[in-house]
C-alpha cells in the first residue's frame, strides 16, 4: 500500500516497508548503512518473554540493511545489547561510535523474579570499538522510581533529548534534555510549556537544524499520537504544529526520523492494526528557466585617478555625493540608503582659504529600484 498527497507545492508520499509483521516494528533510526529499530521476535525465537504490566512481547534491537528502493535481511543489531527485556529505541553520534539506548534498568535477575516487581526503564551509553559495543553504563538521571526512555542525540552530540515520566513535570510523559560534557550526562532539564502539556509527549527527534520532532496525545489532534514539529531558535521553541496527512492519521503516529536534506524519512505508525516501520518521501516542484535574484547595488567606490597641485600646494579632493553626505578623501566608499537619482561632484578645495578652487567633474548616478520576489503565504 502506498499513499500520496500533495501539500502545499510538494508532494508526500508513504509506503508501508515490506518487512513488517503482525509484531512490532517501531523507532526507526539511521545507522551506517541502514535502519536500527525497535522489534519484538522478529527472529521467530521459540522463546519469548512478556512484559508483565502489558502483556506484550518484550522488544530488541534490530538492523536492516537498506539498497535503494529495497531491503536487505533483518538481523540482531547487537548481542552485547540485548537483554531478556525492553531493549531500544537507540540513537547514535555523527560518527557511529557512540550510542545511548533505552532498556530496562534490572536486568540481572531471574525473569520471574523482575516481573514480580516494577522494573522501570532507563537511558544507557555504549561505546563501539570496531568489532563489538562495550562500556555499557546507566546515565546519571536515571532513577528506579521513574521511567527515562526514546533518547535522540543532537548533531554535535553535546545534548542529549528523552522522555520520562519524573514528577514534577506539566502532566503524564514530558520531554526533556541533558548536557553531555566528557561522556557525562547532566541532570534532565524539562523542555517547558511551549513543548509539553498535560498530555504525553513522547518519542524525541532533533535533526541537525534543532528542529525538533515529537508525539503527542494532546487535545485537537487527528487521533491517537500525533507528530509535532518545533525549531529551536533565539534561545526558545516555536509554537509546535502537527505534520499534514497521510504523515499524521486518526491512529498512533510516531518515532519519525528525516536525511540531512529533508527529502525522505521513516516513521512508525498502527494504522494497518500493529506498530509498523513506513517510508516517506518528500518531493519538492522542480522550476526550470528561473531567472537569477537581481540585488540593488546601492554601494560604490569612488576614486580620482590625477591629483592637483597649485603652487606646490597640495589641494584637498572632496567628494559630494548628492544625498547630503560629503567626504574628503582622494578616494572612497559610500553607500546610499536608496534608489535614486543622484548628482555626484568632485570638487578640489584649496587648503589655504578653504574654499573650492575647482570643480573636477559631475556625475548623474542613477540607482534603479529591482523589483523583488515577495513570499505571501506562511511556510508550513
Amino acid at each position: 500500500m502506498s499513499v500520496s498527497l500533495a501539500i502545499g507545492q510538494d508532494s508526500t508520499s508513504i509506503t508501508p516497508l515490506s518487512f513488517n509483521t503482525p509484531e512490532k516494528e517501531y523507532s526507526p533510526v539511521y545507522f551506517k548503512n541502514g535502519l536500527v529499530f525497535s522489534g519484538s521476535n522478529l527472529k521467530n525465537e521459540s522463546l519469548t518473554y512478556l512484559d508483565n504490566e502489558t502483556g506484550e512481547q518484550m522488544t530488541d534491537l534490530y538492523f536492516i540493511p537498506l539498497q535503494g528502493d529495497s531491503s536487505g535481511k533483518i538481523e540482531l543489531f547487537s548481542a552485547e545489547l540485548k537483554t531478556s527485556f525492553h531493549d531500544g529505541p537507540i540513537t547514535f553520534s555523527q560518527d557511529g561510535l557512540t550510542a545511548y539506548f533505552t532498556r530496562n534498568q534490572k536486568v540481572d535477575k531471574k525473569l520471574k523474579s523482575v516481573t514480580k516487581e516494577s522494573n522501570t526503564l532507563g537511558v544507557y551509553r555504549a561505546i563501539f570499538n570496531g568489532e563489538i559495543w562495550t562500556n555499557i553504563s546507566p546515565c546519571f538521571f536515571n532513577s528506579l522510581d521513574y521511567n527515562t526512555a526514546q533518547p535522540t542525540l543532537s548533531a554535535d552530540g553535546k545534548r542529549l533529548y528523552v522522555v520520562s515520566d519524573k514528577p514534577g513535570g506539566m502532566g503524564g510523559k514530558d520531554l526533556y534534555y541533558a548536557d553531555i560534557n566528557d561522556g557525562a550526562c547532566s541532570a534532565l532539564v524539562n523542555l517547558g510549556k511551549t513543548i509539553n502539556t498535560e498530555a504525553n509527549e513522547m518519542f524525541p527527534f532533533i535533526d541537525g537544524r534543532n528542529k525538533l520532532y515529537f508525539s503527542s496525545d494532546r487535545a485537537l489532534g487527528l487521533g491517537g499520537l500525533d507528530i509535532y514539529t518545533s525549531k529551536f531558535s533565539y534561545e526558545k521553541w516555536s509554537e509546535p504544529y502537527a505534520l499534514e496527512p497521510p504523515i499524521n492519521s486518526s491512529f498512533d503516529d510516531f518515532g519519525i526520523i528525516f536525511n540531512e536534506k529533508e527529502t525522505e524519512g521513516y516513521f512508525s505508525s498502527n494504522r494497518l492494526g500493529s506498530d509498523d516501520l513506513f517510508k516517506l518521501q518528500l518531493k519538492y516542484p522542480e522550476f526550470g528557466e528561473c531567472l537569477e535574484l537581481i540585488y540593488e547595488l546601492l554601494c560604490y567606490e569612488f576614486f580620482e585617478e590625477a591629483t592637483l597641485n597649485a603652487d606646490s600646494v597640495a589641494m584637498i579632493y572632496e567628494w559630494d555625493f548628492g544625498d547630503g553626505n560629503k567626504e574628503r578623501s582622494l578616494e572612497t566608499y559610500h553607500c546610499y540608503e536608496k534608489p535614486g537619482i543622484y548628482a555626484v561632484e568632485l570638487n578640489i578645495m584649496d587648503p589655504l582659504v578653504g574654499k573650492t578652487f575647482v570643480n573636477e567633474a559631475t556625475y548623474e548616478l542613477e540607482i534603479e529600484a529591482v523589483q523583488q520576489p515577495e513570499v505571501i503565504c506562511p511556510d508550513t
